[in-house]
């Protein structure tokens, strides 16, 4: 038997119209359900990214429920009017400063032991005295002729005296001649008297008036002599008052009260006229040439404040501005203000405790001079600025509680306290250095509170609790209090 042939699979049957007609439609369906999935996997997304945005941004964050607000110490901004100081440097110079001359050429007799530098010395004080031999031997001979041009003056008076009474008794005599003439005349005329007794009264005439010719002319000399005897006299006058003021210049002493601050001779030294023998100086007024930059022209004016701090050991003086120079220097572009500084009874406190704090001449400072005011300033301690921010309090509730905000700000210059004076009693804060800074958003305003001094890791947005530093003061002061009387019950 041969094996049956297997049988022949059968052919599919041909599609029916009508499930040629559902599978386009399921793939359709499929295609908007995958897009539906696939915008809600995206919206989804989106809803993630957000909310991971929201919890990790600086500008919002929240403390964890259950945190306390953080307490921090702030002033209330206001706006203030400020004198812009400007900063320079110089060096103290006295104003009162004698270089004492030698008036007189000769030789140092003597110093007085107690002449030395560094010691007070009053105006009219002994400081050299030089030899006074010579100017004595010219005085006395000044004066010995002086007296020998009075003497003469003198008996030229009485030689006016005798020549006018001479003058008269010739007078007279002239005239008895002249009637001794004409009596001849008479004489002759009527035959009593010849011509040789005319001619005899006539010749006695004539020697008469030839003699009082001659002692009028000597008395009218006088005067002419008299004169000249005047002008040596006034001339000799003066030479025995220079002989005396030589005499006196042998002795030379200060000339003002103040500090020796050199000797320059020695016993036995030959002095000449201009030489200088010391140098003393008076340390009640002093003057600072203070350099400034050339902007501060016309703000810093004559009578402006300036504060002064010596360079090497930061002692303090406030002076006034007492002159300003008219020239610029071109190769430091500043110009120079001239301080003034009084101390009064500096003289007599130098060398003593009283004295340490004068300022001395030679005295290196740096010094802020003020300009003129300048008002609406937004005036914050240097302190309260970091990395060109400060930071504000926003939202404070009624619990008292705000959020942190950093404020970008520029600083435009420091100022002293001196220069605002009411901030330590508004602000409660004292001893502080103070800027003046430009809000760069113009997000500070007035009855803003600003932290005096900000965390260094406080964040914007968080939840701060200000405080003045006045109640910040008193609650340091009782906190101290409280461990002070814990310290000495547990002792």
């Amino acid at each position: 038997m041969s094996d049956p042939t297997p049988p022949a699979p059968e052919a599919p049957s041909p599609a029916t119209d009508a499930d040629r007609d559902a599978d386009p439609r399921r793939g359709r369906w499929i295609r908007i359900a995958t897009r539906l999935v696939l915008i809600v996997v995206i919206l989804a997304a989106g809803a993630g990214v957000f909310g991971l945005l929201v919890s990790t941004g600086a500008s919002t964050p929240r403390n964890p429920p259950g945190v306390e607000a953080r307490r921090v110490v702030a002033f209330t901004l206001e706006p203030t009017t400020v004198r812009r100081p400007w900063r320079g440097y110089g060096t103290a110079e006295v104003v009162d400063s004698a270089d004492v001359p030698a008036r007189v050429t000769a030789t140092v007799a003597s110093i007085p032991p107690d002449i030395r530098d560094g010691r007070r010395v009053a105006a009219g004080e002994t400081i050299v005295t030089l030899d006074a031999d010579d100017f004595e031997r010219t005085l006395a001979s000044a004066a010995s002729q002086l007296d020998d041009l009075r003497a003469q003056l003198e008996r030229l008076d009485l030689e006016r005296d005798r020549l006018a009474r001479q003058v008269e008794l010739e007078t007279r005599d002239v005239e008895i001649m002249r009637r001794e003439v004409a009596r001849f005349t008479r004489l002759r005329d009527s035959k009593s008297a010849n011509d040789q007794d005319v001619d005899e009264s006539t010749r006695q005439e004539i020697a008469a008036e030839a003699q009082l010719s001659r002692t009028q002319e000597s008395l009218d000399a006088l005067p002419a002599r008299r004169r000249s005897l005047e002008a040596q006299i006034a001339a000799q006058e003066q030479a025995v008052e220079q002989a005396r003021i030589d005499l006196a210049r042998t002795t030379i002493a200060s000339p003002l009260d103040g500090i020796v601050e050199a000797v320059d001779v020695e016993v036995g030294e030959q002095v000449a006229v201009g030489q200088r023998v010391a140098r003393i100086v008076g340390l009640s007024s002093m003057e600072v040439g203070l350099a400034l930059p050339a902007a501060a022209r016309g703000s810093v004016v004559v009578g402006d404040r300036a504060e002064l701090t010596s360079v090497s050991d930061g002692q303090a003086w406030v002076g006034e501005v007492g002159r300003v120079s008219p020239r610029d220097d071109a190769e430091t572009r500043t110009v120079t203000v001239y301080v003034d500084v009084d101390q009064p009874g500096a003289d007599a406190a130098f060398g003593t405790r009283d004295g340490a704090g004068l300022l001395l001449p030679g005295v290196f400072v740096s010094g802020w001079a003020t300009g003129e005011e300048q008002p609406g300033c937004w005036v914050v301690p240097r302190r309260s600025v970091r990395e060109g921010r400060v930071m504000v309090v926003d939202s404070v509730d009624g619990q008292g509680v705000g959020l942190a905000r950093s404020v970008p700000v520029d600083v435009a210059f420091t100022v002293s306290s001196a220069s605002v004076p009411g901030m330590a009693s508004s602000t409660g804060l004292a001893d502080v250095e103070w800027v003046v800074v430009e809000s760069v958003d113009g997000s500070l305003a007035q009855g803003v509170p600003v932290l005096v001094t900000p965390p260094t890791d406080l964040r914007d947005g968080s939840a701060v609790r200000p405080m003045s530093p006045t109640e910040a003061n008193a609650a340091t002061a009782e906190s101290s209090k409280a461990m002070g009387a814990s310290a000495e019950g547990g002792s």
